[in-house]
């Protein structure tokens, strides 16, 4: 008789957790409406909240980003995809020649 009201009510079992998602790669590709990047072939969505920074910690916009950049992501894996809370740029290691 437990049992009854979470088979009665499916969507109480169906919640998940937002996960934090951290991860560094390249970035791929870049749709024009700017909506999300591919990075790593992972589409990260970009909110209005979405926060863009430098290495230095320069606040950017949408429009700094460039395919091949290095970024780190920051965010939340939810059903969707994974929804961006800051993307930092990172700088390329320097070769000595």
């Amino acid at each position: 008789m437990i049992l009854i009201p979470f088979v009665l009510q499916p969507g109480v079992a169906q919640v998940r957790a937002e996960v934090k998602i951290s991860f560094t790669g390249n970035i791929d590709h870049i749709p024009k409406d700017q909506k999300f990047i591919i990075v790593n072939e992972m589409g990260v969505y970009l909110l209005p909240n979405t926060k863009i920074v430098s290495a230095r910690g320069t606040v950017l916009n949408k429009a700094d980003l460039k395919r091949g950049f290095m970024v780190r992501v920051e965010g939340v894996r939810k059903p969707e995809g994974i929804v961006a809370e800051r993307i930092t740029l990172v700088p390329k290691p320097r070769v000595k020649p």
